[in-house]
């Protein structure tokens, strides 16, 4: 299994499903929560454009895009997509594996499907607790 495969099953078996228990929808690396007023919360998995078959790194995108902040976007932007992304939120933020310094950009680092799952893991826990 591809370091790739191992993350896509890892958020798909662990990460996926925390998520739409939180009230989030999505699959893959992307969840969405949306309320009645129309203001939106993004989780994105990135994965860095280094990555290769033998190993991935990853790191979690948060953003939130309140309405007001979506009307200024789409004055400026001309249109919106349908589903708001993480790029187009006006709060935005990372979340990193579990003994992250502070101010420090740490990815987690998959090359086996015993890492992917120990980092979706963590991936569940720096959500509940920071994200």
């Amino acid at each position: 299994m591809t370091a790739q495969a191992a993350l896509k099953a890892a958020l798909r078996d662990i990460v996926g499903p925390a998520a739409r228990t939180a009230g989030f929808k999505g699959s893959g690396s992307t969840w969405r929560l949306t309320n009645s007023q129309g203001d939106w919360a993004v989780v994105n998995v990135q994965s860095s454009s280094s990555s290769t078959s033998r190993s991935v790194r990853c790191v979690i995108n948060l953003a939130v895009a309140p309405v007001p902040w979506l009307d200024w976007m789409r004055e400026s932007l001309g249109s919106l997509p349908k589903s708001i992304n993480e790029s187009l939120g006006l709060y935005r933020a990372r979340l990193h594996p579990n003994g992250t310094p502070a101010g420090r950009d740490w990815w987690w680092e998959i090359s086996n499907e015993r890492d992917a799952r120990a980092a979706a893991a963590d991936m569940v826990v720096q959500l509940a607790d920071h994200g």
